[in-house]
């Protein structure tokens, strides 16, 4: 969940109506790819050695057609403590490339 969200954010506990979670691109058939990638309808967020987040959730969008990807949890301040930023690039790398295939979906998807 590397998508950058675009300030609609709900409280964690907020509950989200299931007709929205159903509009969501990832729950669309020519957005399969993006389960294949692991994301589901609510996704963590923060990266230590495993996912986890405690702060907002927000709802992610596609910039072509401003329709609403997927919700993440966001970091909050106690997250942010705990990370050490040159794992999580190191991490990410590691992440990209082993996805890379499936990934080049998102240049079409732009």
């Amino acid at each position: 969940p590397w998508i950058l969200p675009k300030s609609v954010s709900f409280p964690a506990s907020c509950n989200r109506p299931a007709a929205f979670m159903s509009t969501l691109l990832i729950n669309q058939a020519q957005y399969a790819w993006l389960k294949e990638l692991g994301l589901r309808e609510e996704n963590e967020g923060v990266y230590n050695g495993s996912w986890g987040g405690r702060g907002e959730v927000v709802t992610t969008y596609c910039p072509a057609n401003n329709q609403p990807i997927a919700k993440v949890l966001r970091q909050s301040m106690q997250d942010s403590e705990r990370l050490d930023l040159r794992e999580i690039v190191r991490q990410i790398g590691d992440a990209l490339r082993d996805k890379i295939k499936i990934l080049g979906n998102l240049v079409s998807f732009h």
